[in-house]
């Protein structure tokens, strides 16, 4: 074989683990995206009860009343923060979840739970974070949710708090 073909070859083969790349990274997203609307889809049945906060148009209204001094100060309310930007807020009785989704939680997963749960506190709304996904990426990660008092349900595991919650009667 020439040179020019190998060379040929070898650009082939690159381009081909590029396109494989790719498509692994976009099934992936495929693939979490999906588990993500199911996951919201079945919410009610998951938390027996209650309802999406930011589907009605009264409990969205109560979040943003609340919300307003604090859109005032930026610093204080960025992307980070913003409840609105939780993949859920669900609502029993006068408490707020506020969920974020993903198929691997990590640790960025359960601070944004965090933060933006005490971002509702601090405009006086009772809320508490919660991660849901199929796995941990890690133990840390675990670990970490444990410590923030974030509660769970990973695969078919659960925390205390995330039981109490579906306990709780819907108001």
């Amino acid at each position: 074989m020439s040179c020019t073909t190998i060379l040929a070859q070898e650009r082939k083969t690159q381009a081909m683990d590029e396109l494989s790349k790719l498509l692994r990274r976009d099934v992936r997203w495929h693939d979490e995206e999906l588990f993500e609307r199911t996951t919201l889809r079945h919410a009610w049945a998951m938390f027996a009860g209650g309802r999406d906060a930011t589907g009605h148009p009264d409990e969205l209204e109560k979040i943003q009343s609340a919300l307003d001094p604090l859109v005032a100060r930026p610093e204080v309310l960025n992307e980070l923060d913003d409840p609105l930007l939780a993949d859920l807020l669900w609502r029993k009785g006068e408490r707020v979840a506020v969920v974020e989704v993903s198929m691997q939680v990590d640790r960025a997963d359960v601070d944004r739970a965090d933060r933006r749960a005490a971002t509702l506190r601090a405009a006086g709304i009772p809320a508490f974070g919660m991660v849901i996904g199929r796995d941990w990426t890690s133990d840390d990660a675990e670990d970490a949710a444990r410590a923030r008092s974030i509660e769970w349900r990973i695969g078919e595991d659960t925390s205390p708090g995330y039981l109490d919650f579906r306990r709780e009667r819907a108001a």
